[in-house]
């Protein structure tokens, strides 16, 4: 009987996780095709290269300067709470645009 309980709780728990995985899938692959989209308006509208780089430059500097202080404090506190908190601002960041 204990292996049983223990097998069901497993498949719980790797049901959690799936669920988790492919909301922060669907997250990040939203945020990219956002970014990609912003700037490709930003390209039609003022017909120039580097606006266009510069916005995508814009989009990437953020994750690449603040990762290791983020990543710090993230190993200290609950990931689960991190990722939500962070998914939220990006939702409200994107609905800012």
């Amino acid at each position: 009987m204990q292996i049983k309980s223990s097998i069901s709780a497993s498949l719980i728990d790797i049901h959690i996780f799936l669920i988790i995985w492919l909301g922060q899938l669907v997250s990040t692959v939203g945020s990219g095709l956002t970014s990609f989209a912003l700037g490709v308006w930003v390209y039609l509208e003022t017909d120039s290269a580097t606006m266009f780089a510069l916005n995508i430059l814009a989009y990437t500097m953020p994750g690449i300067l603040f990762s290791p202080l983020i990543g710090s404090i993230t190993d200290r506190t609950d990931r689960l709470l991190v990722m939500i908190l962070s998914d939220v601002g990006a939702g409200f960041t994107t609905l800012g645009i």
